[in-house]
């Protein structure tokens, strides 16, 4: 078993936490998903919260359909919203916040679930289930779900440290707007995930001299610890 992350520190976390002494059969590896150097070697490849990240997604379709042997089976779950409403747009299009916002990218790369099937047929893989399920999390204070936000939301890069509580205070505002507290005084926040079941139909060996991957695993863990 495998697990592949493009961040060699968070390479390096998961060494820490898995060591091979304890796990012999699981190693960790730095790569691009999009460029994976494996094979028809795998016959579960696992992803989550990762494909969203990922701009040309249909490379990295054709690299796990390459990596499985036939009949080998992907598991993918992917947040097709960033779960905010308008309150983003709201409060980066202000004048206060707009000028750091210029030229920024979030590194989110959303697309629908007809977008999905087609590219995961385009990938010569065949869709078992690709459906839609709703992750809620409640929050009892401000303070909680800010310290939340805080600690994944891409755009406080853009912002100097000193500004970051300020717009993060903006954004708490524009999102209770939008989503009002439910009758037990909560703020309740939801992310919209895809999930994923396709097969490598069964055939021959397909060479190859640029696609790749081994069994891969997802790390959720690994962030929480970051």
């Amino acid at each position: 078993m495998v697990g592949i992350d493009v961040n060699e520190k968070m390479v390096r976390e998961a060494d820490k936490i898995y060591s091979s002494r304890s796990f012999p059969n699981l190693s960790f590896r730095k790569g691009d998903a999009t460029e994976l150097n494996y094979e028809q070697q795998f016959d579960l490849v696992t992803s989550s919260s990762t494909l969203h990240l990922i701009e040309n997604k249909r490379d990295a379709l054709h690299s796990i359909k390459r990596s499985l042997k036939p009949s080998g089976r992907v598991i993918m779950q992917i947040p097709v919203s960033h779960g905010f409403g308008g309150a983003i747009e709201k409060v980066t299009s202000k004048e206060r916040w707009s000028k750091y916002f210029a030229n920024f990218d979030s590194g989110w790369h959303f697309n629908s679930v007809e977008d999905y099937e087609s590219m995961l047929s385009e990938a010569d893989l065949q869709a078992k289930r690709v459906e839609v399920t709703r992750i809620e999390g409640n929050f009892e204070s401000r303070q909680a779900f800010k310290e939340h936000i805080a600690g994944w939301l891409p755009h406080l890069q853009a912002i100097p440290a000193a500004e970051q509580d300020a717009f993060l205070e903006e954004l708490l505002t524009a999102f209770a707007e939008e989503y009002p507290l439910d009758s037990d005084g909560r703020i309740n926040y939801f992310v919209d995930r895809l999930e994923v079941e396709a097969v490598n139909p069964a055939g021959e060996m397909i060479p190859s001299s640029d696609w790749a991957l081994e069994d891969e695993v997802d790390m959720d863990r690994i962030e929480e610890r970051q």
